[in-house]
């Protein structure tokens, strides 16, 4: 064989074959590709499993801001005892409509909470304060000033804050 001559490959859509010459109708079907069908069943799976993957992932979001939540909370704590040490009181840490204050960065810490979907009840005295945030997945946070913080069940984060403190 001659080593300039290029030994031609065979390509499904030929019509011949070098070596055995002319592809009968008959065989050329079975080389032209996939069938509508195959490739219908394959954007099926596809689109099952995305499908799958997008649920999974939502969930994966909201515990990451309810993570982001509770971390928001061990914020609003230490800017209340620093508050306090300052002040002498915990009156400040909350305002009249039981929302957190201005003062300090409870107003930054509040928009940080509502930005990752909390909503806020708080409640403070001269000695005490206590707030408690929604999470995403249920249930509530809460955080007071003798020293609880942690997740409430679902009738505790549903009645106000009737004194500042955590039902626990």
């Amino acid at each position: 064989m001659d080593k300039n001559k290029k030994q031609k490959e065979f390509y499904p859509l030929e019509s011949e074959n070098f070596l055995t010459g002319p592809v009968p109708l008959e065989a050329k079907r079975h080389l032209t590709g996939f069938t509508i069908i195959e490739l219908l069943m394959v954007v099926a799976i596809i689109g099952l499993l995305v499908s799958i993957a997008l649920v999974y992932l939502s969930n994966v979001r909201n515990e990451a801001r309810d993570a982001s939540l509770t971390a928001e909370l061990y914020e609003v704590r230490n800017a209340a005892e620093l508050y306090h040490s300052v002040s002498q009181t915990f009156i400040g840490v909350c305002d009249i409509d039981g929302t957190l204050s201005n003062n300090g960065d409870f107003g930054i810490i509040e928009n940080g909470i509502k930005n990752y979907g909390g909503v806020i009840k708080c409640s403070n005295n001269q000695n005490k304060f206590a707030v408690v945030s929604t999470l995403n997945l249920g249930g509530c946070v809460c955080v007071d000033a003798d020293g609880f913080f942690g997740e409430l069940t679902e009738p505790n984060c549903a009645s106000p804050l009737a004194a500042p403190q955590c039902p626990h």
